[in-house]
């Protein structure tokens, strides 16, 4: 009831208090080149399994050849807001798209699309830039109560495992790897142990 904004401001809450700087709702900056347009669209072909590394690779040697033409370009897309844009002490760029738990065969596909996109903006500024582009799922919809280590595996031949978070992975990544999803669940049930005769 409380919306997807709600996990953005959680993910702000933790990332700002273990060091890190954290905006929501920010735009990426930069250009997606001819170059790099022309290659995503080779990764739309019926069948083909997403790959990050690979794709990530290619699309930042793209980015470098194409550096002196796009240096300081931007261009306003469609998609390019991301909902939690962090970047940690170490000068890694953490791009998240916070989403539902059950997205479907459709939205994972344009969701993986986003995440090309996005890590092709940015290093058309700095194609040495540290980037990681991920879809962020609160919680593992297929656990039963608070138990981790379920498998998460919807649609899974329409993203590489490694551009999703689920769960714990997502406060880890927003944490530097000190809070779990059992942690909020404890969190969010003291809190509202607290806050229920007010509520009421």
């Amino acid at each position: 009831t409380m919306g997807m904004s709600f996990y953005e401001q959680v993910c702000e809450l933790l990332s700002e208090y273990y060091g890190n700087q954290c905006t929501r709702q920010k735009k990426v900056q930069g250009i997606t080149t001819v170059s790099v347009s022309k290659y995503l669209k080779t990764l739309e072909v019926k069948g083909s399994l997403p790959n990050r590394d690979k794709e990530l690779k290619q699309i930042r040697s793209l980015c470098q050849k194409d550096i002196k033409q796009t240096k300081g370009d931007n261009i306003e897309y469609d998609d390019d807001t991301v909902d939690v844009y962090i970047t940690n002490p170490k000068g890694e760029e953490i791009l998240i798209d916070i989403t539902t738990v059950k997205p479907n065969k459709k939205e994972f596909i344009t969701l993986v699309k986003k995440l090309r996109a996005w890590s092709a903006q940015r290093l058309s500024q700095d194609p040495e830039a540290k980037i990681n582009a991920y879809i962020g799922i609160p919680y593992n919809p297929f656990s039963k109560g608070n138990i981790e280590g379920v498998k998460y595996d919807k649609w899974s031949n329409c993203y590489d495992r490694k551009d999703i978070l689920v769960g714990t992975e997502l406060w880890n990544k927003v944490s530097d790897n000190n809070v779990r999803v059992t942690d909020l669940s404890e969190i969010f049930a003291s809190i509202g142990e607290t806050m229920k005769k007010t509520i009421e």
